[in-house]
């Protein structure tokens, strides 16, 4: 089904990545660069000046280990997630097995915050664009029900006010509006805006149950169906089909474009940025997989993940949304744990991955400084 499509990307696509902490690597220092080795691979990092013709590049990587990042709470914290070993453990096939807690982690010190301690999974967190309120979700494998969690007071409320399997949202479905609303399917094909409070209104009821990949700007509403058909309802008009063939579509900040990734052919996606009613203007990038994508702060460049049969056209690319400039400034990330998250200033990238190690597959996330 087209709402699993991620998670098979995840569960497909996990490999030993090249990035590795630029404190445990060791290197050769030549001038205004310094060569890292990682995995029998090579980085460059660069000091000094951005040279003449390139837009981006690698500055430095701080690696994150056990952990899952998802969001920026300010330029020197992230939210995420990772085991809550003070819990109650579950034995599963002869391991245990603890909570998933969503967390706070400094990037200066390393000082961790959890959120709301619980023996339950705590997973897909959210933030509102003003940071006071976080919209996640108490996951039972990729599903779960959703809630809001006032930042200050740590008080969680329900998004609905009912708990039952049509009320079920999965792990990572669900977009702010604005400081104050999210938007979000549920499983039963209902879309619903809901406020900080859990109070909620139903905008639209599709009956389709493989939506996911819902927006809304301002009267339109945007969701990918079944068939891989986005469909776009305009007000109290009946939707309809805008276009086939998609699989992510990722309005910018400016909510004036859309970011397509639409299959071309067989075993080609390609990513290209359109107008609101799906027009093209600018083609990107094309590659068996294209995910991950996340539109700067300031809705002037795209970050994205492609996976290729061609191992030098796979990694981390960022595009100039303006002039359609791409530049690879990270390659062998086979894969992403959610979607690559840009830092209110614009000078960081976080990827939350994983890695495997002799005990199975690790969390690990990346924050990647840009220089420009």
């Amino acid at each position: 089904m087209q709402h699993k499509r991620w998670k098979q990307i995840i569960l497909t696509a996990v490999a030993t990545t090249l990035l590795g902490s630029t404190a445990a690597c060791g290197g050769e220092r030549t001038d205004d660069r310094q060569v890292i080795d990682s995995n029998g691979k090579q980085i460059t990092v660069m000091e000094g000046k951005a040279p003449a013709g390139l837009d981006v590049i690698v500055e430095s990587i701080q690696e994150l280990r056990g952990l899952q990042g998802m969001d920026w709470v300010n330029g020197e914290t992230i939210l995420a997630v990772r085991p809550n070993l003070s819990r109650q453990a579950q034995v599963i096939e002869g391991k245990e097995r603890y909570p998933i807690n969503l967390l706070t982690r400094s990037l200066k010190d390393g000082t961790e915050d959890v959120l709301l301690p619980a023996d339950e999974d705590q997973y897909a967190g959210m933030l509102s664009p003003d940071k006071k309120v976080l919209f996640y979700k108490r996951l039972e494998e990729s599903v779960g029900y959703g809630y809001m969690l006032d930042m200050d007071t740590r008080e969680a409320v329900p998004v609905l006010d009912r708990q039952t399997p049509d009320e079920l949202i999965r792990d990572y479905e669900g977009e702010w509006i604005d400081s104050e609303h999210v938007v979000f399917p549920t499983m039963s094909g209902a879309i619903y805006a809901v406020d900080t409070k859990g109070s909620g209104e139903l905008l639209a009821e599709t009956d389709d149950l493989a939506l996911y990949n819902v927006h809304m700007l301002g009267d339109r509403l945007y969701y990918i169906g079944a068939g891989d058909k986005l469909y776009l309802k305009e007000g109290d008009q009946p939707a309809r089909v805008l276009l086939e063939s998609v699989n992510w579509v990722i309005p910018s900040p400016d909510q004036q474009s859309l970011a397509l990734v639409r299959r071309t052919r067989e075993g080609e996606m390609t990513l290209y940025l359109a107008d609101l009613d799906g027009k093209e203007r600018l083609t990107l990038s094309k590659g068996m997989q294209i995910f991950g994508a996340a539109w700067s702060r300031d809705g002037t460049r795209l970050a994205y993940n492609i996976m290729s049969a061609d191992k030098g056209a796979s990694g981390l690319f960022v595009a100039d949304a303006v002039t359609g400039k791409v530049t690879q400034v990270a390659v062998d990330i086979e894969s992403l744990a959610n979607p690559l998250q840009w830092s209110p200033s614009g000078e960081q990238l976080m990827a939350a991955t994983s890695i495997s190690t002799a005990d199975g597959n690790e969390r690990v996330t990346y924050i990647i400084t840009l220089r420009q």
